[in-house]
């Protein structure tokens, strides 16, 4: 969980600066059980939002703000693209099952449950 933080006050120097984080984060105290058995396996470290603001803290920051991002902004620029190309990457190595493996990668449950986090 935002393993690069403890380094980066350093590159700020003696100016100030900003930094801006990412992280994947629960937004709702109990998100569905499906979700949180698939996330436990995928990404165990994922935390709530005041938890990685704490996290924020411990490194040396001051949190001025936090917002979360849209679903479009990540749906449509990563998974639509990804959706797309998984038939043509089943037909051309579909002889291949190591290959077919990362076909079924583990994709959240759905898009309706990947909103309730």
């Amino acid at each position: 969980m935002l393993k690069g933080l403890p380094e980066r006050p350093s590159i700020l120097g003696v100016r100030p600066g900003r930094v801006a984080v990412t992280e994947l984060t629960w937004l709702k105290a109990e998100p569905p059980e499906e979700l949180e058995r698939f996330m436990a396996a995928e990404y165990p470290a994922m935390q709530d939002v005041e938890a990685n603001l704490a996290a924020v803290r411990r490194s040396g920051y001051a949190p001025f703000g936090h917002f979360t991002l849209a679903d479009s902004a990540w749906w449509e620029p990563y998974y639509d693209p990804i959706e797309k190309k998984l038939p043509e990457l089943q037909a051309k190595y579909r002889d291949q099952p190591e290959a077919l493996a990362v076909r079924t990668y583990r994709r959240l449950p759905s898009q309706t449950c990947a909103r309730e986090i």
